[in-house]
């Protein structure tokens, strides 16, 4: 049976940027991945400045993917709409090509990179914790756990608030005069039952990623017809009509996840010594704030320097988890109701309301973002 100092379940951008840090320090890692390849996955992808300073510091060239700089937000609800220009400017770039740039460098670095191996079975033995896949069997002190929305039976379980959404991603090509209005905007979008977000990616692509209550999935007979479906989002928005129409999709379907557990947060005190949770399963944040990703990459920063910094001990684990849910618990509280407002019939009388009050959009975005790169080594 093979012996690693570190195991990481999961490959996406928290674990595979974790086992890249590790195996520059030194470590011997093993990253268990359950499929056999990248592909696509719901996601907003938005990158926030400081996210992409994670993905630079290990050689992530933005220019050369052709990801585009966004310095522009937009919002609108059913009857109202808000524009301002971001503080901070962001990038567009699809999991897809992150995901594979990622594994690939950290097998260049040395790390078992395992496609295609479920995780079967997980103990603990003495000092060291036990990972059975399909067809390996590795030992290592440290366990390192980033299946993202994904749990991991009788591994960890999360509980959000919430349950009832199932969210929808599709890559699309937009006419091109829409294509040269957005290149560098972000857009938010309220409607009956959920709200989503449309923003452009590498190649000219925009990426449309939206949540809807499972209820009104049901109720009208969408599950299974994306025209039903943009049809629906059409007739409850006025602007995400005009984007959509004469829009053509860059995927045969959407690419779909239901009972997501919005509102999860970490409780450092249940979670072992020696485990390590990234990214979404330490805490599940709500998708219109667009900080998935910074969380899942400060995660795996945060965890990985705390390793090192303890010498490689298990006992770091405790110090990661209390960083972590001393920075996320307060957007996470402010998050959510916000989240709720999104998708109900409020949402008009609040944009109205933010429309005529400049300031409050900044500070709803500082105030649920990830902090800057540095932020978490302020705190000890």
């Amino acid at each position: 049976m093979q012996v690693y100092d570190a195991l990481i379940v999961g490959g996406g951008l928290a674990g595979s940027l974790a086992a890249i840090h590790l195996a520059e320090k030194g470590l011997r890692v093993c990253l268990f991945e359950k499929e056999k390849a990248p592909h696509h996955k719901v996601c907003g992808e938005y990158l926030s400045e400081e996210a992409c300073y994670y993905l630079e510091e290990v050689g992530f060239d933005f220019d050369f993917a052709q990801s585009p700089l966004i310095d522009d937000f937009s919002f609108h609800a059913p009857k109202v709409s808000l524009q301002q220009k971001l503080q901070r400017k962001a990038r567009g770039i699809s999991r897809f090509l992150l995901d594979q740039f990622l594994l690939d460098k950290a097998e260049s670095l040395g790390v078992q990179v395992l496609l295609g191996e479920r995780v079967k079975a997980y103990k603990r033995e003495k000092e060291y914790y036990l990972i059975e896949g399909k067809n390996q069997k590795v030992l290592a002190p440290l366990l390192l756990l980033a299946t993202g929305k994904h749990d991991l039976p009788k591994l960890h379980r999360r509980v959000g608030k919430e349950r009832d959404l199932v969210g929808f991603k599709v890559h699309m090509d937009l006419t091109p005069a829409h294509q040269q209005k957005l290149e560098n905007s972000i857009e938010l979008f309220s409607f009956e039952g959920g709200y989503g977000g449309l923003s452009p990616i590498e190649e000219g692509r925009f990426n449309l990623c939206f949540l809807l209550e499972k209820k009104k999935l049901k109720d009208h007979s969408l599950t299974h017809s994306w025209e039903l479906l943009q049809s629906y989002l059409s007739e409850r928005n006025r602007v995400l009509a005009d984007r959509l129409r004469m829009s053509q999709k860059r995927m045969d379907r959407p690419v779909t996840i239901s009972g997501v557990p919005y509102g999860h947060m970490l409780e450092p005190s249940k979670v072992p010594t020696g485990v390590f949770l990234l990214g979404d399963q330490a805490a599940v944040i709500p998708s219109f704030t667009g900080e998935g990703m910074s969380i899942a990459l400060l995660s795996a920063r945060m965890a990985t320097d705390l390793i090192v910094s303890h010498k490689f001990s298990p006992s770091a684990s405790h110090k990661y988890h209390d960083y972590l849910a001393r920075i996320l618990k307060g957007r996470m509280s402010l998050a959510l109701p916000i989240h709720s407002l999104m998708r109900g019939p409020l949402a008009s009388i609040v944009g109205h309301s933010i429309k005529w009050v400049p300031g409050v959009v900044p500070f709803l975005f500082e105030k649920t973002r990830c902090p800057e790169a540095y932020y978490w080594r302020t705190m000890g």
